[in-house]
């Protein structure tokens, strides 16, 4: 097993063998340079094929890993909260990147874990205009905040020019996302079949095709889990809390985008309707009965796209 621990400028890296329990540490940079310097490193102490482990860092573990799945090992990218709940459980008391690959190889070795599969060239392309355009968002929001407390003409006049060239670059950038929506007959179909469900709009559709593998979630709990929506109960001995609380131990940015098409599946979409008005009856505060509503949201998103079936009201996931 070869564990890595990637950063920004470096990977150290771990290869254990379990048939003669041997172990072999390296760095190497985390450039395209120091990924062939890792692959001639793997050949020359008989690690071809090697399973491989590593922590997902954002966009620092991405070229690394497609590099290391195209040279022929099976790669398992994996939660760092995992692995830090298992240095944990095991007293590691060091903190180097040495010490962290020999516990992502060890963990490797200990867990059964899904092998990771690279995105399409399309969705990789539409995942980064989803992100392009949140950060524009992001921009706008600051920018408009600005305008708001700004008297002075000449700084507003310059505002204005800011603001119209962000509306510009929004507006081509939708429509790049568009045209490789339209190409993709897969990506297309995708936010088709998550449109189909009241309550789901196109830019939500667009923005966990962008986000999310389906095909990564073994079920709906799985995936709801991931979104944070799950419920988490704290109860132990004297303590216990009257209401279970959302988990949040996921994507805050997939949960904060589920947080308005699941107030507005409330209205519009029959179970989750029927659900929050049964939950408010019974006296749950609304704020809870809206985290059950994202909850529902996220298993009939689930039940539609792992299906690939357009969403049926009578059964509330999928035809």
């Amino acid at each position: 097993m070869l564990g890595i621990d990637v950063s920004k400028a470096s990977l150290a890296v771990c290869l254990l063998k379990q048939s003669t329990a041997q172990e072999l540490t390296g760095e190497f940079p985390n450039t395209p340079a120091g990924h062939l310097q890792l692959q001639r490193w793997l050949a020359q102490h008989d690690g071809a094929q090697t399973p491989a482990c590593m922590e997902s860092t954002g966009p620092y573990h991405r070229s690394l890993a497609l590099f290391v799945f195209q040279g022929g090992h099976p790669v398992s990218i994996v939660n760092p909260r995992r692995i830090k709940a298992y240095s944990v459980s095991r007293l590691s008391r060091a903190k180097t990147d040495g010490v962290d690959a020999r516990l992502i190889a060890q963990f490797g070795l200990r867990e059964d874990l899904p092998i990771w599969t690279p995105p399409t060239a399309a969705r990789v392309k539409l995942r980064d205009l989803q992100r392009r355009l949140d950060e524009i968002g992001r921009t706008r929001c600051q920018h408009q905040q600005r305008c708001e407390h700004c008297q002075d003409a000449d700084i507003l006049a310059s505002l204005a020019r800011e603001a119209s060239f962000w509306s510009e670059e929004e507006q081509r950038l939708h429509r790049q996302l568009e045209s490789v929506l339209g190409d993709s007959a897969e990506l297309g179909e995708d936010v088709a079949l998550l449109t189909s469900i009241p309550g789901i709009g196109a830019l939500t559709a667009r923005r966990l095709v962008a986000s999310v593998d389906i095909k990564r979630f073994e079920n709906a709990a799985s995936f709801a889990a991931y979104l944070g929506v799950m419920p988490r109960e704290h109860s132990s001995g004297t303590s216990v809390h009257k209401q279970p609380r959302m988990s949040k131990m996921g994507s805050k940015a997939l949960r904060t985008a589920l947080y308005f098409p699941a107030m507005q599946a409330t209205r519009c979409n029959t179970q989750i309707r029927a659900q929050y008005q049964r939950l408010v009856a019974a006296g749950k505060p609304k704020k809870s009965a809206i985290g059950a509503a994202m909850r529902k949201l996220a298993q009939q998103i689930y039940g539609v796209w792992s299906s690939r079936l357009p969403y049926n009201p009578t059964l509330g996931l999928a035809a």
